[in-house]
């Protein structure tokens, strides 16, 4: 009888253990459910930032694209101005050596008048 009481103590020290380690592990799987979750949350969190920049980033390429566009044209615009001026240059200087043309006829004249 005495074996049976000690086989009976064994197992009811045993069944205390394995409901402590129960315990402990049921506490540990609520813990790593509640980080799972934290987890989760945290990826969702960082997917909609990451959707939101991916978004802002596609806006600021068609606005480069739109600024690059834009920089041609004015590009365009400046060399075409370049070359107007160049021209108004050349007419500027042609109109000069007119009116020196002029000026030294009309001097000549008025020399011819006084003599």
């Amino acid at each position: 009888m005495l074996a049976l009481k000690d086989t009976k103590i064994e197992l009811t020290q045993k069944v205390h253990e394995v409901e402590k380690k129960y315990e402990l592990l049921t506490v540990q799987h609520k813990e790593a459910n509640d980080d799972l979750a934290k987890a989760r949350s945290h990826v969702q969190a960082e997917a909609l930032q990451v959707e939101a920049l991916q978004k802002k980033l596609a806006e600021e390429h068609k606005v480069n694209a739109q600024l690059v566009f834009f920089n041609r044209s004015l590009k365009t615009q400046v060399c075409e101005l370049e070359d107007v001026k160049e021209d108004l240059g050349r007419q500027l200087a042609a109109a000069k050596m007119e009116l020196e043309r002029h000026r030294h006829k009309r001097q000549a004249a008025e020399r011819e008048k006084s003599n």
